[in-house]
C-alpha cells in the first residue's frame, strides 16, 4: 500500500525538495538522545517489527520526510503500539542514513516515565531520539496505535499555527514536549485533525492515528494539500 501510493507522488515531492534545502542553511537539532535510557541490544522476536512498518518507513525516506542532512544528522521516525502497558516499536537512533531498513533498525520500548526522563528499549539499535515524545502520544490514549515524525520546511511553515502547535520555547526530544503534545492532545481540534507541528523544532510535523495507514493518509493528505 504504501509503496504504490509512494510512486504516485514522488514526482510531485521532487518540485518541491529544491526549495526545501534553503532551510539547510539553519539545520534544526536532530537525532540526538537525551533522555536517560536503559538498553538492552538483542535481536527483537520475530513479529515485533513488521513488514507494513518498515514498508511504511522506507516510503517515507524515499519521499526524504525521513533522513539525514548533510551535516550526517538524521530526523524523522516512525513508531506503532506493540502489546500492552503502553510497549512500542520505533525506528532506531541515527538510521536516518538507511534507505531500506529492516526489523535491525528498529527498537521496542518496553518501558518509560516521562517525568523522570526515562526509558528502557531493546533491539540491535537505540530507540530514537524523540522517542519520550511518541510515548506521550501512546500514554495519552489507548486507541492510538501509531504515530509519525517528519521533517518537512515547507509543509511546517505552511502549517505553523494553522494547526495544533507546540510552543517555540520548547526543545524536541524533552518531557517538557512530550507534556505539550499531551495537553494538545486534550484539545478537539488535535484529536480531529490528527496532525500537529512544533514550532521550537524547526521542520517538525507529527500525524497520529488508530493505525499506521491512518497516520500515513493523514499525513499524505496534507503532503498534497491545499497548502501548497
Amino acid at each position: 500500500m504504501f509503496l504504490m501510493y509512494d510512486r504516485r507522488i514522488l514526482i510531485f515531492h521532487c518540485s518541491f525538495v529544491a526549495a526545501s534545502a534553503l532551510n539547510m542553511i539553519n539545520l534544526p537539532e536532530e537525532g540526538y538522545i537525551k533522555y536517560s535510557i536503559a538498553f538492552h541490544e538483542e535481536k527483537l522476536d520475530r513479529g515485533i517489527c513488521d513488514t507494513e512498518l518498515i514498508e511504511c518507513r522506507n516510503t517515507l525516506h524515499q519521499l526524504k520526510l525521513i533522513g539525514v542532512y548533510p551535516d550526517g544528522v538524521g530526523y524523522g521516525n516512525i513508531s506503532r503500539r506493540s502489546g500492552e502497558h503502553n510497549q512500542f516499536v520505533i525506528s532506531g537512533t541515527q538510521t536516518g542514513n538507511i534507505t531500506s531498513a529492516t526489523e535491525d533498525h528498529f527498537s521496542l520500548v518496553s518501558h518509560f516515565e516521562i517525568k523522570n526522563n526515562s526509558l528502557t528499549c531493546s533491539g540491535k539499535v537505540k530507540a530514537s531520539s524523540e522517542a519520550l515524545t511518541h510515548a506521550a502520544f501512546y500514554e495519552a490514549y489507548t486507541n492510538i496505535n501509531a504515530v509519525i515524525h517528519v521533517h518537512h520546511f515547507l509543509l511546517w511553515k505552511k502549517l505553523l499555527h494553522i494547526i495544533s502547535t507546540t510552543d517555540e520555547k520548547i526543545l524536541y526530544g524533552t518531557p517538557a514536549m512530550a507534556n505539550a503534545v499531551k495537553r494538545l492532545l486534550q484539545t478537539e481540534k488535535l484529536q480531529k485533525e490528527k496532525i500537529l507541528v512544533m514550532a521550537g523544532h524547526s521542520e517538525g510535523i507529527f500525524t497520529f492515528g488508530n493505525s499506521l495507514q491512518e497516520a500515513f493518509i493523514i499525513l499524505m493528505q496534507y503532503f498534497e494539500s491545499k497548502y501548497y
